[in-house]
């Protein structure tokens, strides 16, 4: 029994092969059978492409990794932190490795660290491998900051309150609309319109 609408022909011209579980390729977003999913095997257009080459230089004075961001140049970044005062460590006893994993955790009896600071982009702080995501570590993202359009309205509501009557704002009930104190008083028991104190 032949399903032909169920699946994909694989994207090389070679192949077009019919697979059921095709699979993406993250990088050229071709569809691909399970022979040539990998950029190498289908000739990838992208696979040289610098964007997808994540590689963290380690510095060769004092041996600490600099992260390079995506489509930055390493040889600038590892410039700008050999000339912001990069020095290299002390050559009694000091093993290099010490100064490579300086980044700890920030999770409470964790004492795992790592070369590269991984920090989270929700709460800000530093993790490792194992607890960088934000299910791992009880993210708790800071509260933010009041916009100023809430703060506006905050101070419009103040300065309508501040500028009330006298007569509305007195808790005893005399001069209002609604007492039965004065010639405005209630025309009928029930407490109808009259019993409005803001109308």
């Amino acid at each position: 029994m032949e399903l032909p609408d169920v699946g994909k022909n694989c994207g090389l011209k070679e192949c077009k092969q019919l697979d059921f579980l095709p699979y993406t390729c993250h990088r050229c977003q071709g569809v691909f059978c399970h022979e040539h999913w990998k950029p190498a095997d289908h000739n990838c257009p992208r696979l040289h492409d610098p964007a997808y080459d994540r590689v963290v230089p380690q510095c060769p004075l004092c041996g600490v990794a600099v992260p390079v961001a995506r489509n930055e140049d390493p040889n600038a970044r590892m410039d700008a932190h050999i000339s912001s005062g990069c020095r290299p460590p002390p050559s009694s006893g000091a093993s290099p490795n010490k100064a490579v994993y300086a980044h700890k955790c920030h999770v409470r009896g964790c004492t795992n660290k790592s070369a590269v600071a991984i920090t989270c982009k929700a709460c800000g702080h530093q993790y490792c491998l194992k607890h960088r995501n934000e299910r791992d570590h009880a993210c708790a993202p800071p509260p933010p900051p009041p916009t100023s359009s809430a703060s506006s309205a905050m101070a419009a509501v103040t300065s309508r309150l501040a500028n009330l009557p006298a007569n509305l704002t007195d808790r005893k009930g005399a001069g209002r609309r609604g007492s039965n104190k004065g010639s405005g008083g209630r025309k009928n028991g029930k407490g109808g319109k009259d019993d409005c104190v803001i109308c």
